[in-house]
């Protein structure tokens, strides 16, 4: 697949392969070839009519994520990527779904997709309070980095994901102005 070109299968699927905005990496985009028929019957001004025809690109954010100190903050996500997660189920969601004597994935798994990861860092009423009060003791801007980390991760890394990832030095503190 070259970039620029756009191809088409036979069921109108097209396929095409662009630059991240914001990475240095290439990812594919497929598009249906039927539209999405969205009817949002509200008249009123105000009613958000126009917003179900807006990109989702106007919502999204590229660019350096900021960490407060490295160490610590890489710490912290350590932390979280060597948790073990099981616990977090309230007794009768453990159940509901069948869950007794089973492990969770490990967050950096293949296994594990990111949106599965957003969800398990996502408070939730099927998480035990505990769980829910850990999650909320985590600073917001650590997520993204938690997330970035994973976005990127390499199954051939294993646990050295620290190798991959770095600060940059900024006026000769690391990650700080």
């Amino acid at each position: 697949m070259m970039p620029g070109m756009v191809y088409m299968t036979p069921s109108g699927f097209k396929l095409r392969i662009e630059k991240h905005p914001g990475a240095p990496s290439w990812r594919i985009i497929g598009t249906r070839g039927e539209g999405t028929v969205c009817h949002k019957p509200c008249t009123v001004s105000g009613g958000g009519k126009s917003e179900i025809s807006k990109s989702l690109r106007d919502y999204m954010l590229y660019g350096p994520i900021f960490v407060a100190d490295a160490d610590k903050d890489l710490e912290l996500v350590d932390q979280i990527f060597r948790k073990d997660y099981f616990s977090r189920w309230k007794p009768e969601a453990a159940a509901e779904r069948n869950y007794a004597g089973r492990s969770s994935r490990p967050l950096l798994s293949p296994q594990r997709s990111l949106g599965s990861l957003i969800k398990l860092l996502t408070p939730s009423s099927e998480y035990t309070d505990e769980y829910n009060a850990w999650l909320n003791s985590i600073p917001s801007y650590i997520y993204p980095i938690v997330f970035i980390i994973k976005r990127f991760h390499r199954p051939e890394w294993g646990d050295n994901w620290r190798e991959h990832f770095g600060v940059d030095i900024v006026n000769g503190f690391p990650g700080m102005n």
